[in-house]
């Protein structure tokens, strides 16, 4: 009987140090999976924030070369502006000067107007003096 009671004692320890050994691997396997998971997922946020940095990185260039694009075109806008101008006050002083002629020319025809006014002014009192010699 004592034999039949250490195998069954024997017997309960043995799976009382096997069970608990068995759920250990299984748990040990299951954290190795969970430690290789958190690696992989720290590999993934040390990638993603390498591509953050170059994405900023990116953005700081773009907007340099928008800043520099709008200076360009502004630069641009401004060159045409200036040339709209210079090509305004040449057509200016143009006119000026046609002005210019033209009250000059404006002021000769006043005084031939003048002259003719005068000499017709003579000859319709000559047409008078000449009507009144006639018999």
């Amino acid at each position: 009987m004592n034999k039949w009671i250490t195998i069954s004692i024997s017997s309960v320890l043995a799976v009382a140090v096997i069970v608990p050994g068995v759920l250990y691997a299984q748990e040990a396997g299951k954290l190795k999976d969970a430690q290789a998971g958190i690696d992989a997922l720290e590999g993934n946020i040390s990638t993603l924030e390498a591509d953050l940095v170059a994405t900023e990185a990116q953005a700081s260039t773009l907007e340099a070369d928008l800043a520099e694009a709008e200076v360009l075109t502004l630069e641009a806008d401004l060159a045409d502006a200036e040339a709209r101008v210079s090509a305004l006050e040449v057509d200016l002083v143009a006119a000026e000067g046609e002005a210019s002629t033209l009250k000059v020319d404006l002021a000769a025809a006043e005084a031939e107007v003048s002259t003719l006014e005068a000499d017709l002014a003579d000859a319709e009192a000559r047409v008078l003096v000449l009507e009144a010699e006639l018999p």
